[in-house]
Protein backbone atom coordinates (compact mmCIF):
# COMPACT_ATOMS: atom_id res chain seq x y z
CA UNK A 1 0.00 0.00 0.00
CA UNK A 2 1.41 3.37 -0.99
CA UNK A 3 1.99 5.65 1.97
CA UNK A 4 0.27 9.03 1.80
CA UNK A 5 2.72 11.91 1.62
CA UNK A 6 2.34 15.00 3.75
CA UNK A 7 0.71 17.78 1.75
CA UNK A 8 2.38 21.12 2.48
CA UNK A 9 0.79 22.67 -0.59
CA UNK A 10 1.80 25.95 -2.17
CA UNK A 11 0.30 29.36 -1.56
CA UNK A 12 -0.57 31.59 -4.50
CA UNK A 13 -2.02 35.06 -4.82
CA UNK A 14 -4.78 35.15 -7.42
CA UNK A 15 -6.51 38.20 -8.93
CA UNK A 16 -10.29 38.35 -9.18
CA UNK A 17 -12.46 40.09 -11.74
CA UNK A 18 -14.20 41.95 -8.94
CA UNK A 19 -12.85 42.68 -5.50
CA UNK A 20 -9.39 42.28 -3.97
CA UNK A 21 -6.92 39.51 -4.77
CA UNK A 22 -7.21 36.28 -2.80
CA UNK A 23 -4.77 33.74 -1.35
CA UNK A 24 -5.27 30.19 -2.60
CA UNK A 25 -3.70 27.00 -1.21
CA UNK A 26 -2.97 24.50 -3.99
CA UNK A 27 -2.22 20.82 -3.30
CA UNK A 28 -2.24 17.44 -5.04
CA UNK A 29 -4.56 14.60 -4.06
CA UNK A 30 -3.94 10.98 -4.99
CA UNK A 31 -6.64 9.31 -7.11
CA UNK A 32 -7.68 5.62 -7.08
CA UNK A 33 -5.88 5.05 -10.39
CA UNK A 34 -2.57 6.23 -8.92
CA UNK A 35 -2.58 9.64 -10.57
CA UNK A 36 -2.61 12.98 -8.77
CA UNK A 37 -5.19 15.71 -9.18
CA UNK A 38 -4.50 19.35 -8.38
CA UNK A 39 -6.95 21.00 -5.99
CA UNK A 40 -7.33 24.54 -4.69
CA UNK A 41 -8.73 25.87 -1.41
CA UNK A 42 -9.54 29.53 -0.79
CA UNK A 43 -7.65 30.89 2.23
CA UNK A 44 -8.90 34.48 2.23
CA UNK A 45 -8.54 37.88 0.62
CA UNK A 46 -5.48 40.11 0.76
CA UNK A 47 -7.60 42.56 2.73
CA UNK A 48 -7.90 39.96 5.49
CA UNK A 49 -4.33 38.63 5.17
CA UNK A 50 -2.13 41.44 3.90
CA UNK A 51 1.14 39.47 3.82
CA UNK A 52 2.09 35.99 2.66
CA UNK A 53 3.19 35.15 6.20
CA UNK A 54 -0.27 35.91 7.56
CA UNK A 55 -1.85 33.84 4.79
CA UNK A 56 0.41 30.86 5.60
CA UNK A 57 -0.68 31.00 9.23
CA UNK A 58 -4.32 30.99 8.15
CA UNK A 59 -3.63 28.10 5.76
CA UNK A 60 -2.12 25.99 8.55
CA UNK A 61 -5.53 24.84 9.78
CA UNK A 62 -6.43 23.82 6.20
CA UNK A 63 -3.25 21.76 5.96
CA UNK A 64 -4.26 19.89 9.10
CA UNK A 65 -7.51 18.85 7.42
CA UNK A 66 -5.66 17.78 4.27
CA UNK A 67 -3.29 15.51 6.24
CA UNK A 68 -5.34 13.67 8.89
CA UNK A 69 -2.91 10.71 8.83
CA UNK A 70 0.29 12.75 8.83
CA UNK A 71 -0.25 15.56 11.32
CA UNK A 72 2.72 14.35 13.39
CA UNK A 73 4.99 15.57 10.58
CA UNK A 74 3.99 19.18 11.24
CA UNK A 75 4.62 21.37 14.29
CA UNK A 76 1.09 22.50 15.07
CA UNK A 77 0.57 25.84 16.79
CA UNK A 78 -2.16 26.45 19.31
CA UNK A 79 -3.48 29.14 16.97
CA UNK A 80 -4.03 26.57 14.21
CA UNK A 81 -5.74 24.26 16.67
CA UNK A 82 -7.94 27.14 17.81
CA UNK A 83 -8.93 27.94 14.21
CA UNK A 84 -9.90 24.34 13.53
CA UNK A 85 -11.88 24.15 16.77
CA UNK A 86 -13.82 27.30 15.87
CA UNK A 87 -14.47 25.99 12.36
CA UNK A 88 -15.49 22.44 13.30
CA UNK A 89 -16.23 21.84 16.97
CA UNK A 90 -17.93 24.80 18.65
CA UNK A 91 -21.05 24.09 20.75
CA UNK A 92 -24.30 24.28 18.80
CA UNK A 93 -25.90 26.73 21.23
CA UNK A 94 -25.36 30.19 19.73
CA UNK A 95 -24.76 32.06 22.99
CA UNK A 96 -22.21 29.49 24.19
CA UNK A 97 -20.38 29.51 20.85
CA UNK A 98 -20.15 33.32 20.84
CA UNK A 99 -18.87 33.32 24.41
CA UNK A 100 -16.19 30.73 23.56
CA UNK A 101 -15.00 32.55 20.43
CA UNK A 102 -14.85 35.92 22.21
CA UNK A 103 -12.79 34.61 25.12
CA UNK A 104 -10.49 32.51 22.95
CA UNK A 105 -9.73 35.40 20.62
CA UNK A 106 -9.37 37.97 23.39
CA UNK A 107 -7.20 36.04 25.82
CA UNK A 108 -5.87 32.71 24.51
CA UNK A 109 -4.90 33.58 20.94
CA UNK A 110 -2.82 36.73 21.68
CA UNK A 111 -0.76 34.95 24.33
CA UNK A 112 -0.48 31.37 23.04
CA UNK A 113 -1.44 31.46 19.36
CA UNK A 114 2.16 31.29 18.08
CA UNK A 115 3.25 28.54 20.50
CA UNK A 116 3.59 24.93 19.31
CA UNK A 117 1.21 22.72 21.28
CA UNK A 118 4.11 20.86 22.88
CA UNK A 119 5.44 24.13 24.35
CA UNK A 120 2.23 25.20 26.11
CA UNK A 121 3.19 24.07 29.61
CA UNK A 122 0.79 23.84 32.59
CA UNK A 123 2.90 25.94 34.98
CA UNK A 124 3.36 28.70 32.38
CA UNK A 125 -0.40 28.76 31.77
CA UNK A 126 -1.04 28.88 35.53
CA UNK A 127 1.32 31.85 35.98
CA UNK A 128 -0.26 33.63 33.01
CA UNK A 129 -3.74 33.18 34.45
CA UNK A 130 -2.54 34.64 37.75
CA UNK A 131 -1.41 37.78 35.92
CA UNK A 132 -4.76 38.43 34.24
CA UNK A 133 -6.90 41.18 35.85
CA UNK A 134 -9.94 38.90 35.97
CA UNK A 135 -12.10 37.29 38.61
CA UNK A 136 -11.09 33.73 39.60
CA UNK A 137 -14.23 32.35 37.99
CA UNK A 138 -13.33 34.01 34.67
CA UNK A 139 -9.82 32.55 34.87
CA UNK A 140 -11.37 29.13 35.47
CA UNK A 141 -13.47 29.59 32.32
CA UNK A 142 -10.31 30.27 30.29
CA UNK A 143 -8.60 27.20 31.75
CA UNK A 144 -11.67 25.11 30.83
CA UNK A 145 -11.53 26.39 27.25
CA UNK A 146 -7.86 25.45 26.97
CA UNK A 147 -8.71 22.03 28.41
CA UNK A 148 -11.29 21.62 25.63
CA UNK A 149 -8.71 22.63 23.00
CA UNK A 150 -6.19 20.04 24.18
CA UNK A 151 -8.87 17.35 24.24
CA UNK A 152 -9.60 18.19 20.60
CA UNK A 153 -5.89 18.08 19.76
CA UNK A 154 -5.64 14.52 21.10
CA UNK A 155 -8.86 13.43 19.41
CA UNK A 156 -7.64 14.77 16.06
CA UNK A 157 -4.24 13.16 16.45
CA UNK A 158 -2.34 16.43 16.80
CA UNK A 159 -0.97 15.27 20.17
CA UNK A 160 -0.26 11.87 21.63
CA UNK A 161 -3.18 10.63 23.73
CA UNK A 162 -2.25 11.36 27.33
CA UNK A 163 -3.53 13.09 30.45
CA UNK A 164 -4.72 16.56 29.47
CA UNK A 165 -1.93 18.95 30.58
CA UNK A 166 -4.47 21.67 31.39
CA UNK A 167 -5.78 19.43 34.19
CA UNK A 168 -2.64 20.40 36.12
CA UNK A 169 -3.39 24.13 35.92
CA UNK A 170 -4.71 25.48 39.23
CA UNK A 171 -6.93 28.53 39.69
CA UNK A 172 -7.32 29.62 43.31
CA UNK A 173 -10.69 30.62 44.73
CA UNK A 174 -12.46 29.97 41.43
CA UNK A 175 -15.65 29.00 43.29
CA UNK A 176 -15.72 32.17 45.40
CA UNK A 177 -17.67 35.26 44.38
CA UNK A 178 -15.93 38.62 44.38
CA UNK A 179 -19.06 40.15 45.85
CA UNK A 180 -22.44 38.92 46.95
CA UNK A 181 -25.40 39.44 44.59
CA UNK A 182 -27.56 42.47 45.38
CA UNK A 183 -31.03 41.26 46.35
CA UNK A 184 -33.80 43.84 45.95
CA UNK A 185 -36.50 44.21 48.56
CA UNK A 186 -40.14 44.42 47.46
CA UNK A 187 -40.07 48.19 48.03
CA UNK A 188 -36.89 48.60 45.97
CA UNK A 189 -38.40 46.56 43.14
CA UNK A 190 -41.48 48.81 43.11
CA UNK A 191 -39.21 51.86 43.00
CA UNK A 192 -37.37 50.31 40.06
CA UNK A 193 -40.63 49.69 38.19
CA UNK A 194 -41.53 53.38 38.49
CA UNK A 195 -38.40 54.20 36.49
CA UNK A 196 -39.18 51.74 33.69
CA UNK A 197 -41.48 52.06 30.71
CA UNK A 198 -42.94 49.22 28.66
CA UNK A 199 -41.98 46.76 27.40
CA UNK A 200 -39.15 46.66 29.98
CA UNK A 201 -41.57 47.21 32.87
CA UNK A 202 -43.80 44.25 32.00
CA UNK A 203 -40.76 42.08 31.19
CA UNK A 204 -39.30 42.85 34.63
CA UNK A 205 -42.55 41.91 36.37
CA UNK A 206 -42.70 38.65 34.42
CA UNK A 207 -39.06 37.77 35.16
CA UNK A 208 -39.46 38.56 38.86
CA UNK A 209 -42.70 36.60 39.32
CA UNK A 210 -41.65 33.50 37.35
CA UNK A 211 -37.88 33.54 37.91
CA UNK A 212 -37.13 33.45 34.18
CA UNK A 213 -33.86 34.33 32.49
CA UNK A 214 -33.89 37.45 30.31
CA UNK A 215 -33.36 35.26 27.23
CA UNK A 216 -36.46 33.23 28.16
CA UNK A 217 -38.60 36.32 28.68
CA UNK A 218 -37.56 37.68 25.28
CA UNK A 219 -38.35 34.29 23.72
CA UNK A 220 -41.98 34.23 24.89
CA UNK A 221 -44.79 34.60 22.37
CA UNK A 222 -48.46 35.27 23.01
CA UNK A 223 -49.26 31.80 21.72
CA UNK A 224 -47.34 30.38 24.68
CA UNK A 225 -49.99 31.67 27.11
CA UNK A 226 -53.09 29.71 28.06
CA UNK A 227 -55.42 32.25 29.66
CA UNK A 228 -58.11 29.71 30.49
CA UNK A 229 -55.78 27.46 32.49
CA UNK A 230 -53.58 30.38 33.63
CA UNK A 231 -50.39 28.78 32.33
CA UNK A 232 -47.42 29.74 30.17
CA UNK A 233 -45.15 27.37 28.25
CA UNK A 234 -41.44 28.33 28.38
CA UNK A 235 -39.94 26.65 25.32
CA UNK A 236 -37.44 28.97 23.59
CA UNK A 237 -34.88 31.66 24.27
CA UNK A 238 -33.43 34.57 22.30
CA UNK A 239 -29.73 35.40 22.65
CA UNK A 240 -28.02 38.05 20.49
CA UNK A 241 -31.13 38.09 18.31
CA UNK A 242 -30.98 34.36 17.58
CA UNK A 243 -33.95 32.17 18.56
CA UNK A 244 -32.89 28.87 20.11
CA UNK A 245 -33.59 26.28 22.76
CA UNK A 246 -33.76 27.15 26.45
CA UNK A 247 -30.51 26.76 28.37
CA UNK A 248 -31.31 23.41 30.04
CA UNK A 249 -33.94 20.74 29.55
CA UNK A 250 -35.32 21.60 32.99
CA UNK A 251 -35.99 25.16 31.81
CA UNK A 252 -38.46 23.93 29.19
CA UNK A 253 -41.65 23.63 31.18
CA UNK A 254 -45.21 24.78 31.71
CA UNK A 255 -45.56 27.30 34.53
CA UNK A 256 -48.65 28.51 36.41
CA UNK A 257 -49.67 32.16 36.25
CA UNK A 258 -50.95 34.02 39.27
CA UNK A 259 -54.28 35.72 38.41
CA UNK A 260 -52.82 39.15 39.21
CA UNK A 261 -49.83 38.51 36.90
CA UNK A 262 -52.14 37.17 34.19
CA UNK A 263 -54.20 40.37 34.39
CA UNK A 264 -51.06 42.52 33.96
CA UNK A 265 -50.02 40.49 30.90
CA UNK A 266 -53.50 40.34 29.42
CA UNK A 267 -53.89 44.12 29.78
CA UNK A 268 -50.50 44.65 28.14
CA UNK A 269 -51.47 42.38 25.25
CA UNK A 270 -54.74 44.22 24.63
CA UNK A 271 -52.84 47.49 24.43
CA UNK A 272 -49.97 46.33 22.21
CA UNK A 273 -51.05 43.25 20.24
CA UNK A 274 -54.85 42.92 20.25
CA UNK A 275 -54.70 40.80 17.10
CA UNK A 276 -52.55 38.14 18.80
CA UNK A 277 -54.30 34.81 19.21
CA UNK A 278 -53.49 33.18 22.53
CA UNK A 279 -54.41 29.59 23.22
Amino acid sequence: MKRARYQFGCLQRKPRAKGPDVWVLRYRQAQPDGSNRLHSVLVGSVEKYSTEGEAWKAAEVLRLSLNPDNVHQLVVSLGALLDRYIAEDLPERNSTARFYVAWLNRYVRPKWGEYPLSEVKPFAVEQWLKSLPLAPKSKAHIRSLMHILFNCAMRWGLLEVQANPMSLVRVKDCSKRRREPRVLTALEFLQLLRQLSDPCRTMSILAMCLGLRVSEVVGLQWGDFDWERLQVMVQRSVVFGVVGEVKTRYSKKRMPLDPALAEVLFRYQRGTAPEAKPK
